[in-house]
C-alpha cells in the first residue's frame, strides 16, 4: 500500500466523530471517557511571529472542566515534535486566556498531548525535553511538555482488529503492503462476524480516500477501487466477498506478471542472440518473435 497525505485525510475525519474518538481514547489509552463527556474546541490558532494561521489535527475538551485532549497524526518520524507540542500546548492556553486571565481563581487549564504514529518506523522521537548537563547548585530538574504515544508498530493486525474500532480497523489498513495482506484483513473480519455499520462506513472511507494497491496502473487501481465500493455497497456478507474479489485480483495479477516475465525472459535472449549475430531467421525461429518486433529491439539497442 503506497502511503500518502491520503491516510492523514482517513484518520483526521475518522477522529472527527466523536464516538470514534471516543473509542480511540478508551482502547488505545485506557481512559473510560464516553462520548458525552466531550467536545470539539476550536483548534485553530495564530503563530507568535506572523499572522499565519495553523491547525491543531484533533483538539477536544471534557465538557464541565478545562481539560483538553490534543491529538497530532505523524505519518512519518518528526524530531521537532517537542517544540511544536510545546506550542500547541501554549496556544490553547493563549485560546482561552480570557476565562484564565480574568478568573481571579485562575484555574490552570490540563492539557494531554498525544501523538498517533502510523510510520513504518517506531517512534523514537525524546517524549520530553530533560535536563542533561551540569547542575552545579542543584536547582531542581524540569520536564517541559511531555506527550503521549500510540504507535501503530507496538501492535499486530490481529490485535487492532480485534479492537472492533474504526481507528482499529484504519491501524490494521495502515500496515497492508501486498495484496494477500488485505486479503486476510477481510478474512478476520469475516471471522468475526457479521460488520456493523461505523465497521462498513470505515472500510468504505479508507477504499475511497487510499492509493490501495501498488503494482497496478492508475486506470487498474480505479477499476479495483470502483469494484470493492460496489460490493460494500451491495451489502450482503461484505468481508467474504470483498475476500473472494480479492483472491481473483490476486490470481490474475499473478498470471499476468508471469505472461511479462517470460516476455522480458525472451525479449532478453533475443537481444544476446543479436548481439552474437544470430541470423534474423533464426531469432524469429527460436523466440517467435515476429519481423516487426526483432526490428523494433534492434532499434531500441542501436
Amino acid at each position: 500500500m503506497e502511503r500518502k497525505k491520503v491516510h492523514d485525510i482517513v484518520v483526521k475525519e475518522l477522529l472527527n466523530n466523536k464516538e470514534e474518538f471516543k473509542d480511540f481514547i478508551r482502547e488505545f489509552l485506557k481512559y473510560p471517557i464516553g462520548k458525552e463527556d466531550v467536545e470539539q474546541f476550536n483548534r485553530e490558532y495564530r503563530t507568535s511571529i506572523g499572522l499565519e494561521t495553523k491547525y491543531i489535527d484533533l483538539l477536544y475538551k471534557i465538557i464541565g472542566e478545562e481539560t483538553y485532549l490534543l491529538l497530532e497524526h505523524q505519518s512519518k518520524l518528526d524530531y521537532e515534535m517537542l517544540e511544536r507540542i510545546g506550542e500547541y500546548c501554549m496556544a490553547v492556553v493563549k485560546g482561552i486566556e480570557g476565562n484564565y486571565s480574568k478568573n481571579k481563581r485562575k484555574v490552570v487549564p490540563l492539557i494531554y498531548p498525544c501523538v498517533l504514529n502510523t510510520s513504518k518506523r517506531k517512534w523514537n522521537v525524546p517524549r520530553t525535553i530533560k535536563h542533561t548537563g551540569k547542575n552545579r547548585f542543584r536547582f531542581p530538574n524540569q520536564s517541559y511538555p511531555k506527550y503521549d504515544v500510540v504507535d501503530i508498530n507496538d501492535y499486530t493486525v490481529d490485535e487492532l482488529l480485534e479492537k472492533r474500532t474504526g481507528m482499529g480497523l484504519v491501524m490494521a489498513c495502515e500496515k497492508i503492503r501486498t495484496m494477500e495482506e488485505a486479503g486476510y484483513i477481510a478474512k478476520k473480519m469475516e471471522e468475526h462476524g457479521e460488520i456493523n455499520e461505523r465497521e462498513k462506513a470505515t472500510i468504505k472511507l479508507v477504499v475511497e480516500n487510499m492509493e490501495i494497491f501498488s503494482g497496478f496502473t492508475p486506470e487498474e487501481r480505479e477499476e479495483i477501487k470502483k469494484r470493492l465500493l460496489e460490493i460494500i455497497e451491495e451489502g450482503g456478507n461484505v468481508m467474504s466477498n470483498l475476500e473472494e474479489f480479492l483472491r481473483k485480483v490476486i490470481r490474475e495479477n499473478a498470471e499476468k506478471g508471469r505472461a511479462e516475465g517470460r516476455s522480458q525472459g525472451i525479449l532478453q535472449v533475443a537481444k544476446e542472440m543479436v548481439k552474437s549475430k544470430v541470423s534474423d531467421e533464426d531469432i524469429i525461429k527460436y523466440t517467435h518473435l515476429s519481423k516487426k518486433e526483432l526490428q523494433e529491439l534492434k532499434l531500441q539497442m542501436a
